[in-house]
């Protein structure tokens, strides 16, 4: 991959934010920038999974995968709110996945190098304001939900919006099937040059990953602006609320 300084990569994520905020304009740029598991909504779509990067997506979107016997149109992996407005516009089903801000912001500093911690907070706290406007159109799921009990997610998908998928029962089997297709798609991101391939960039926990965990959070802790922070949990706490409400 071609290396690109760290300022120039927080710009273009900062433009692809606020393009977020323009589903109209977000639409016609995504399907021209579709690729393998990164998929925008349409009226073809079976569900939308969807969420700020690191809280869960590739797991929830392949679990999903998995459920419906190996074949279903998931929407996913733009990280962008519009994705909703367009879930909301074509009528499809559609879950946010959401993680505390803590985590999901060490994820982030270890897979995204030239981000520092106060712009993922400002992202993170971006991203998830957008979320608002959808949210009595979403079914939201929590982390440790999303990675340990997505077949409940699915049974909240079908009572929501009338569905009838297939639910997600978690087996070895399912699990194994599951991470398959996680490491495929990472093999098929990496074999197109459009992610390196350092074991930090892998979307399953690895012993690599628990190893310097510890760096990255002290990193957060030293730099990470405590008002930026207080914000962020104050978003993910209205939100988680609001679901459950």
């Amino acid at each position: 991959m071609a290396l690109i300084a760290k300022p120039v990569l927080r710009a273009r994520r900062a433009f692809r934010d606020w393009l977020a905020a323009q589903p109209a304009i977000f639409e016609p740029i995504a399907r021209r920038r579709q690729f393998h598991d990164r998929v925008v909504a349409g009226p073809d779509t079976d569900i939308v999974i969807e969420g700020y990067p690191r809280s869960g997506n590739t797991y929830g979107a392949f679990a999903f995968v998995v459920a419906q016997g190996g074949v279903a149109n998931v929407a996913s992996h733009f990280h962008t709110p519009a994705q909703f407005a367009l879930a909301a516009r074509y009528r499809r089903p559609a879950v946010l996945v959401i993680r505390k801000p803590l985590e999901v912001v060490v994820s982030n500093l270890r897979f995204f190098p030239w981000m520092t911690p106060n712009f993922a907070l400002r992202t993170y706290i971006s991203f998830h304001k957008r979320c608002l406007k959808n949210l009595d159109r979403l079914v939201v799921s929590d982390f440790p939900e999303t990675t340990g009990r997505f077949g409940h997610v699915i049974e909240r998908v079908n009572r929501k919006f009338g569905t009838a998928f297939a639910i997600y029962q978690g087996t070895p089997d399912d699990e194994k099937k599951t991470r398959n297709l996680v490491e495929h798609s990472r093999e098929v991101w990496v074999s197109a040059d459009k992610l390196d391939g350092s074991p930090d960039k892998v979307a399953l926990p690895t012993p690599e990953k628990a190893a310097n965990r510890a760096e990255f959070e002290r990193q957060f802790v030293r730099d990470a602006d405590p008002v930026l922070l207080k914000k962020a949990e104050d978003i993910y706490a209205l939100i988680l609320a609001r679901a459950n409400g």
